[in-house]
């Protein structure tokens, strides 16, 4: 049965729904050990956007709470409910509702399981295999979820909801439970329990790093960005007068027109847009015919064949400081002025992403890193784990050479590579060879070349 908890005095008749109290509710679910939460809001960004519809319930009753009346003593509640540890609290990305029910109503949800999240683990995060509510409740179920109500709730902000508003939230609680069962029986099959475990507890980790957010100096961001565009500029220009000095290239020669109206910033001394890069691939393939595209990376090879190629990867560098760290990422700084990433806990790399913005990309230079503030009376604490990947490796392999080294604070990768080349590892072996008196990781010419081609086949 569906139930709305609701203040507003405009009652529409609703045929499938049933009017209750935040009270009856939470009788009702003293009594259930498995939860289903979800939430409809106003838009994404939970510091200037409002939080509509809290839905809570299981397979059999559906409480859907309009949360744009709830008063005090109805919140707290709701709070000794859904903090209750012994009960299991099911949601469909944690994180997004997290944030949201933490921010409007005080609430820190705990004992999570994440259905969005088991199954991406079952199925090792293929981007491409289909996460979404309405695609785990077709794969479990059987049933179309109609997802077209959800862009109507953007435009409620005092009017009653609609019936079909009301079990659009309803549909989005009633099948967590028989999915989480599902779900848990595939988590067994494949001894993935304490792999569950952990992404769960992770999940309430992440959310609360985005819930913070960063704090970011705008006006320092905002002169940084500013020079970057101003470097960009020259650097094409640099780009136009080296291009021109090349004879064969002597027909991307621009006309000179003197406008009142343009800086001498905006007048080009080529016809070449090296923001294109299907104009720069056609002048490249004058130079390296088999060159296939001006991507950065498969640039590289080409990079001593022609100066221009090298500048032109130099100008990539910092065009890309202009366009990704330049006016558009203010776009990415929320209502309360900090800047909020969006992590992505489980891929098929094997890695967290981040993204909207990628903070992993921010250059590591000073400049940019004292940009991001801690707050007054706080510090930032940078740290790292040695030898991370190949602990866990060590641990999960038991394999003896890595252990060994690993426990005897030995440089892996030049142990493993002794293995591999043996005498042509010792022959290359200069003075005071530091492998070679402790083991350590060494300054040998040679070493470094063989050391690198075992850590490729170590982290592969």
């Amino acid at each position: 049965m569906v139930y709305l908890i609701t203040k507003n005095q405009n009652l529409i008749d609703y045929n499938q729904i049933k009017s209750s109290t935040i009270e009856e509710c939470v009788n009702y679910l003293s009594n259930v050990d498995v939860i289903g939460v979800d939430t409809e809001t106003e838009g994404f960004d939970f510091t200037c956007k409002s939080l509509l519809m809290l839905q809570i319930g299981d397979s059999n009753n559906q409480y859907v709470i309009d949360c744009r009346g709830l008063i005090s003593s109805e919140i707290v509640q709701l709070k000794a409910l859904l903090e209750n540890k012994s009960k299991i609290k099911i949601l469909h990305n944690a994180k997004f509702d997290y944030k949201f029910i933490k921010y409007y109503l005080g609430i820190e949800l705990n004992n999570i399981h994440d259905t969005f999240l088991c199954e991406k683990i079952l199925h090792c995060g293929k981007t491409d295999y289909g996460f979404g509510l309405a695609k785990l409740v077709k794969r479990y179920i059987g049933v179309d979820l109609d997802k077209s109500v959800r862009n109507r709730f953007t435009t409620t902000s005092s009017t009653p909801f609609t019936e079909d508003q009301i079990i659009y939230g309803a549909n989005d609680i009633i099948y967590l439970d028989t999915i989480y069962k599902l779900q848990l029986q595939h988590i067994e099959t494949f001894k993935l329990k304490n792999v569950l475990s952990l992404e769960n507890q992770a999940v309430i980790v992440f959310a609360e790093i985005e819930y913070n957010g960063l704090d970011i100096d705008i006006d320092m961001w905002g002169k940084l960005s500013l020079k970057n565009k101003i470097d960009s500029i020259q650097y094409e220009k640099h780009l136009d007068k080296l291009l021109l000095s090349f004879p064969e290239f002597k027909e991307y020669k621009a006309a000179k027109q003197l406008d009142l109206f343009m800086s001498e910033d905006e007048i080009k001394d080529s016809t070449l847009n090296w923001s294109s890069p299907s104009q720069v691939l056609k002048l490249f393939k004058r130079i390296i015919p088999d060159i296939e595209n001006v991507n950065g990376k498969k640039l590289l090879p080409y990079k001593q064949k022609h100066k221009l190629i090298d500048e032109y990867i130099k100008y990539k560098e910092k065009s890309k400081l202009a366009s990704a760290f330049g006016d558009n990422f203010n776009s990415y700084i929320s209502c309360d002025n900090k800047v909020r990433t969006n992590f992505t806990q489980i891929l098929d790399t094997g890695r967290v992403s981040s993204s909207e913005p990628n903070m992993q990309q921010i250059p590591a230079t000073n400049e940019y890193r004292n940009c991001f503030t801690a707050p007054h009376g706080w510090v930032f604490v940078s740290s790292d784990y040695s030898s991370q990947e190949l602990n866990v490796i060590a641990y999960g392999s038991k394999d003896p050479v890595f252990l060994s080294a690993l426990r005897n604070n030995e440089d892996l990768h030049s142990v493993c590579a002794e293995l591999v080349f043996g005498k042509v590892w010792h022959n290359a072996a200069e003075d005071n060879c530091a492998f070679k008196l402790h083991n350590q990781k060494c300054e040998c010419k040679e070493h470094k070349k063989l050391r690198t081609h075992v850590k490729t086949i170590n982290f592969g």
